[in-house]
């Protein structure tokens, strides 16, 4: 279902992020489960983090072939800059909400950074 959701609402998106409010939500694991998603409805995708990719926030690219997705774990979006940058040069983003931990406030916050930087926001995933 996931991948089916975001093949429909990030069609042509050759990168997505996901990342959370914050830098205690991981995305690693998740990051690894959309591309698994992805592959399910026949659209090639790989992970990439962006703790290992620095260059990704710099604007350096994916270097993926055209029809693959890069999905990029990244961290928080209001303590990483890196992650914030990132989010300016990606086709899609998707906000990884912990169920108990995210506050309104922090949504709120990261709907209007993401909003000020013109980054495309697709959807959000709650996870325990």
């Amino acid at each position: 279902m996931l991948g089916a959701r975001l093949a429909v609402l990030a069609s042509d998106a050759r990168s997505v992020l996901l990342a959370g409010a914050t830098s205690d939500v991981p995305t690693d694991g998740l990051a690894r489960a959309v591309v698994t998603a992805l592959g399910e409805t026949g659209r090639g995708a790989r992970a990439v983090d962006l703790a290992d990719n620095p260059d990704l926030a710099a604007g350096g690219s994916s270097a993926s072939p055209a029809s693959t997705v890069t999905v990029i774990a990244g961290r928080g979006l209001l303590d990483d800059p890196a992650t914030l940058l990132t989010a300016r040069r990606v086709d899609a983003i998707v906000v990884v909400v912990r169920r108990g931990r995210t506050t309104r406030r922090d949504l709120q916050e990261v709907r209007r950074e993401l909003m000020e930087v013109g980054a495309p926001l697709v959807g959000s995933i709650v996870v325990d």
